[in-house]
């Protein structure tokens, strides 16, 4: 295995590899092999210490399904059948609890408004649930409290043309840095096309999502742009239209993929993961893949099983 997989020689030394590619054309002509790498050199790397195994790890390995047209048409797909349902731009007020009803009071268009029902399924972070008026119990509100945002951070650029196939033969997959942007994704769709999209950056580490969100957005782009020129030479006048996402700046969301020590998760995790009589907090983080739709999804239909429960049996 050692021998096939690390491509060893006779002697159990690695001396160059053909998936390394050639120097010169390996298809006409007996390409030369790049010579390899020093030891010194992969050892001082930090690739080997998570990246090189990244695609290996759960949350990440393939095949990962992607929705036609982008992340947001799941979204798309629930508001198209909700029609007028859904009310925008309302923020939440107050919540009050009760054994048998539930009101949650809003603003809109200037004024106060209330609604009574017999539940409430709420999926906002719960770090913003906790300051919203509420008459939760008190081992509610302590949970609520110990959940703290996620300081994602990403950039992404359309490019003038697909220099990333054209020039460097790359057709999706990600290149790493040990520079702020951290990586860059490259589109597995639409190979060949006249342009596409790449994140130019995706940082999931606090300080770094913290510094890059200080920065005006122009500013983002011009220091994503530079960083990118040491991967793509001329990276700045291959891409256009940059657009960033700081997410611990977006108002009403004011962060990403709610976090809990493993201290927090183990002793107030179950109170959440339990209706405050009528009220259930559902979301990403109700689940243990923060982050990812799939939790969203599966948390909230654990959310209506409970209430069929409770309904069927006259609760």
């Amino acid at each position: 295995m050692l021998r096939a997989w690390g491509d060893l020689d006779a002697d159990l030394l690695y001396k160059g590899s053909a998936r390394g590619g050639h120097l010169g054309d390996e298809i006409l002509q007996a390409g030369q092999p790049r010579p390899p790498i020093d030891l010194s050199e992969l050892l001082r790397s930090e690739f080997w210490q998570f990246q090189m195994e990244f695609a290996e790890g759960w949350e990440q390995h393939p095949t990962m399904m992607q929705p036609v047209g982008g992340m947001d048409r799941i979204v798309k797909g629930f508001e198209s059948r909700l029609g007028g349902v859904i009310v925008r731009k309302a923020p939440v007020t107050r919540i009050v609890d009760g054994d048998r009803k539930v009101r949650v009071r809003y603003r809109h268009n200037g004024a106060e408004h209330e609604i009574t029902a017999d539940f409430c399924i709420n999926c906002a972070p719960a770090y913003l649930v906790k300051d919203i008026r509420n008459n939760f119990s008190r081992a509610y509100r302590d949970a609520l409290a110990v959940v703290h945002p996620g300081k994602l951070f990403k950039i992404a650029f359309q490019g003038r043309r697909r220099f990333w196939e054209e020039d460097d033969r790359i057709y999706g997959g990600i290149s790493w840095t040990d520079q702020p942007i951290m990586q860059l994704w490259y589109p597995a769709h639409g190979f060949h096309k006249a342009k596409g999209i790449l994140l130019g950056s995706y940082t999931w580490d606090p300080e770094q999502g913290e510094a890059w969100g200080r920065l005006r957005p122009e500013q983002r782009l011009a220091a994503a742009i530079a960083q990118g020129e040491k991967l793509h030479p001329g990276y700045g006048e291959l891409v256009e239209k940059g657009i960033s996402i700081a997410w611990g700046k977006v108002p009403y969301q004011m962060g990403c993929s709610p976090e809990f020590t493993p201290e927090d998760r183990a002793r107030h995790f179950p109170t959440l993961q339990t209706p405050n009589q009528r009220h259930y907090l559902v979301g990403d983080q109700m689940s243990f893949v923060s982050g990812w739709q799939e939790g969203a999804v599966r948390s909230a239909h654990a959310a209506v099983e409970h209430i069929h429960h409770r309904v069927a049996s006259g609760d």
